[in-house]
């Protein structure tokens, strides 16, 4: 599918490279598989552009097309780990994954943040992926900067309590007889 040199879709879609490269380097951890991540999201959102509602906010839809191709990616390598043989002499050929403690964290984490309101979603991915200040976060989602800091203070409330463990339950003893 080519891009018209006066569509609108295509001129957000350049315009959004940058925080797209920078929120994969943030996923990924890798310029290389960062660059991919950007290209696929690209070419689903081209895929995809029939979906796409107009006036609806296109930097956020380009985002979770990125995080769920981000996750394919992670799941699809997972899959092609587990299928192969090991071989020693290509064993070093695989990076070294995260050890499954950091993966299930990673996963919960994810799952979490998916499960936040789409307003608080949006102002964590600013502040904390993409490193903006609140000041810039607030500019960005065209409201004001204490919005931004109270979304962001829900969010984390949010994430805080359901990772928290919960407090032992206490069994009192026995009172003595006498």
């Amino acid at each position: 599918m080519r891009v018209k040199v006066d569509d609108r879709f295509g001129d957000n879609l350049v315009r959004y490279m940058p925080d797209l490269y920078r929120y994969a380097l943030s996923l990924s951890g890798k310029t290389i598989d960062a660059e991919e991540l950007v290209q696929e999201t690209m070419r689903k959102a081209l895929d995809l552009r029939s979906q796409y509602k107009e006036g609806t906010d296109i930097r956020s839809w380009l985002f979770s097309l990125q995080f769920n191709a981000h996750r394919s990616m992670v799941k699809q390598a997972f899959r092609r780990r587990n299928r192969e043989t090991f071989d020693p002499d290509a064993a070093e050929a695989f990076p070294t994954p995260a050890n499954q403690y950091d993966y299930l964290l990673y996963m919960q984490a994810e799952e979490l943040i998916e499960q936040l309101p789409r307003d608080q979603k949006q102002a964590l991915y600013c502040v904390v992926f993409e490193g903006l200040s609140y000041q810039q976060t607030a500019e960005k989602l065209a409201c004001s900067e204490g919005t931004v800091k109270s979304r962001i203070a829900r969010a984390r409330a949010f994430l805080i309590e359901m990772t928290a463990e919960p407090a032992p339950q206490r069994q009192l003893a026995a009172a003595p007889r006498m």
